[in-house]
């Protein structure tokens, strides 16, 4: 029993001291963006992202989400959301299709463009270009 809890004091000093290292060596802190789109991918759409040049932002996350109801409707239209985060200095156009994924960029019913710069890990969004 003593060992039980000897063991336990000791991973409680070493997360303490782990603790004390994070807080006095904070990580550099990164920007993320989020940009949001109107979406219903019931009907077969859905928002795609590409990027010229790579490598500058990444997308994170992507995830739809519908609003919130007492009753939620199987195929009600909600917010397709990306999540951007910094990869490295740059410059980059983003290019938002909202297509359906099988039928490719020709099938895409709205285009949206941004143009991107990232400067020490901050992420710059331009304003949206609608195409």
């Amino acid at each position: 029993m003593f060992l039980a809890f000897f063991i336990k004091f000791i991973a409680l000093i070493e997360s303490f001291f782990m603790a004390i290292t994070v807080w006095a060596n904070p990580a550099p802190v990164k920007s993320t963006a989020a940009i949001s789109f109107d979406a219903n991918p019931s009907t077969g759409y859905t928002w795609v992202c590409e990027m010229n040049p790579t490598g500058i932002v990444k997308v994170a996350s992507e995830h739809f989400t519908q609003p919130v109801s007492p009753k939620p409707v199987a195929g009600a239209p909600g917010i397709y959301t990306f999540i951007l985060a910094p990869v490295a200095d740059g410059q980059t156009k983003l290019t938002f299709y909202y297509m359906r994924t099988w039928e490719g960029t020709a099938s895409a019913t709205k285009t949206v463009k941004y143009n991107v710069t990232v400067k020490d890990g901050i992420i710059c969004l331009g304003n949206p270009v609608l195409g």
